[in-house]
């Protein structure tokens, strides 16, 4: 289980991500950050990764086995 602020990096991309606020597709090897956890109806996190210059790269679900802590 992850926690809110816990860093981590996609394992394997989601199917569906909020474009949005997305500057590109979430790809396996990326590095973001869970800024929200839910259990209900099943365990899930929303993470998003920020570029170096401070802009959002992308936000996206995933379930826990798509991701690893780092």
């Amino acid at each position: 289980m992850f926690s809110i602020y816990d860093t981590v990096r996609v394992v394997k991309p989601p199917l569906v991500h909020d474009v949005s606020l997305s500057v590109h597709t979430p790809c396996a090897g990326d590095i973001g950050v869970v800024v929200m956890a839910y259990d209900s109806p099943k365990e899930g996190y929303t993470v998003e990764s920020i570029a170096k210059d401070g802009r959002a790269e992308w936000l996206a679900d995933f379930q826990p086995e798509q991701l690893e802590r780092v």
